[in-house]
């Protein structure tokens, strides 16, 4: 049988219910539709609430980029080449540097409407998207536990689904396997993607740590190489100073041979 059927079902017992039993089914029948119906409205309005208040759409329509010139200033072709200031565009609150990327958003008069660094712009869509689809994922894991727990397992639904089982035209008595691997799929798919974030945020926490590590070896090289390079020095320095002392020996000894070179011929000048 389809849903209408089932449903349609459900509501002829609760109207013709005259048994302790079949008044508990119809109840349980009754808890398990409007819960439903409840359950999916509050799930469709956490969804909206999200995509439009907690993170509201960014402007849209014709957009151009533009580049920060040195002067602080943003070109951006408009027909012509076109100069605006960080003010004029809305971006003073925005740390801007010469060759950063600008999206500027026109109306349908090419009049400028809004105006975002591309960084900015891009990281702000991604998270956007990425929270949409973890909520979606979200509500998904609910109306999941929703139905294959709550309403099979708790009181909540039990006697209803029991009801079900025993109708071979509403209900089989077991899901088939090809039922049981979706559902299997889905929940682990739902499961990493409510673990995604706190996977991202520890990714990049380890990919920090990892770059401080290598900064932090770099610097030891450096350290190192320093240590070395005035090892060197010393040793150059103290082999200018062997040098310079050597040389000052031959000096010495070449002017004492030269004093008594004199004294020689001093003395033969004499004897003669």
């Amino acid at each position: 049988m389809s849903g209408n059927e089932v449903i349609e079902a459900g509501k002829l017992l609760c109207q013709t219910a005259s048994t302790p039993e079949e008044k508990k089914i119809a109840a349980a029948f009754r808890r398990v539709f409007y819960g439903t119906i409840v359950l999916v409205v509050l799930l469709a309005v956490t969804l909206l609430a999200v995509m439009f208040l907690n993170n509201p759409f960014l402007a849209s329509g014709d957009k151009r980029y533009g580049t920060v010139q040195s002067d602080g200033t943003i070109r951006y072709v408009q027909n012509v080449n076109k100069y605006a200031s960080a003010e004029e565009l809305g971006l003073s609150g925005f740390e801007l540097k010469k060759g950063d990327k600008i999206i500027i958003f026109f109306d349908k008069d090419d009049n400028i409407k809004a105006a975002y660094p591309r960084d900015f712009y891009e990281s702000y869509t991604e998270n956007r998207v990425m929270i949409i689809v973890w909520t979606a994922l979200l509500g998904l894991t609910v109306l999941l536990i929703y139905a294959f727990v709550i309403c099979r397992v708790t009181p909540f639904g039990r006697p209803w689904y029991l009801y079900c089982r025993e109708k071979k035209s509403l209900g089989q008595p077991r899901l088939s396997k090809a039922q049981n691997a979706v559902i299997w799929a889905v929940s682990v798919i739902a499961a990493l993607a409510i673990c995604a974030p706190q996977i991202m945020k520890i990714s990049d926490e380890i990919r920090r740590l990892q770059e401080i590590n290598d900064f932090s070896a770099k610097i030891k090289a450096v350290q190192k190489a320093a240590e070395k390079a005035g090892e060197i020095t010393d040793n150059l320095n103290s082999a200018a100073e062997n040098l310079a002392e050597n040389s000052a020996l031959e000096d010495a000894k070449s002017a004492a041979d030269k004093i008594n070179e004199i004294k020689n011929n001093l003395k033969n000048t004499q004897s003669r």
